[in-house]
């Protein structure tokens, strides 16, 4: 079991690292915000102003990729800072839906973390202290971590009201050398 779960967090790594589309947009949702958008202000969302526009916080830095002209991934940093922190728990996708006319933030299941609350519950009958413990740790780590996405869907929210011109941004554009 341990050796299938090292395998699943190193491909995971390999796939956010390689911010692969398949991985971005698919999976278990965890989270899912729903912001009403103007069609006008649909036609092309500059997902590279995120990255500079969203507030800094004491935890690891969000990055953002934009996979096509209506939808972006994000994440945290794969180099996570010293000192306190949590798990992440979700890999996020921001779809602009025109049909909708709407722009859902979503939030992915990593499936590191899904294989890992499956074996604390299995852990449940052996050790129930530990791994209700764990389950807690990753409860705490959620919460986090919804209230960092819903940071990035008001963010997303204040790009949709500054329905303009966009110019380009100040500062670098995401790549995919992180």
């Amino acid at each position: 079991m341990i050796i299938a779960l090292v395998a699943v967090i190193l491909v995971e790594l390999l796939l956010l690292a390689l911010w692969n589309r398949r991985y971005f947009g698919w999976g278990l949702p965890v989270f899912t915000q729903r912001i009403p958008a103007a069609p006008a202000a649909l036609t092309r969302l500059p997902f590279n102003w995120l990255e500079g526009d969203y507030p800094p916080a004491r935890w690891a830095t969000l990055v953002f990729e934009p996979l096509s002209d209506d939808s972006c991934a994000f994440r945290e940093t794969l180099l996570m800072p010293r000192g306190p922190g949590y798990v992440p728990i979700m890999r996020g996708l921001i779809v602009a839906d025109r049909r909708r006319r709407e722009v859902r933030v979503i939030g992915w299941c990593n499936w590191s973390i899904a294989m890992m609350a499956a074996i604390a519950v299995a852990g449940l009958a052996i050790k129930p202290a530990a791994a209700l413990f764990f389950l807690g740790m990753l409860a705490v780590s959620y919460l986090v971590q919804r209230r960092r996405f819903q940071n990035v869907a008001a963010a997303v929210g204040a790009l949709l009201e500054n329905n303009k011109e966009w110019a380009p941004p100040v500062g670098r554009v995401p790549t995919l050398d992180r």
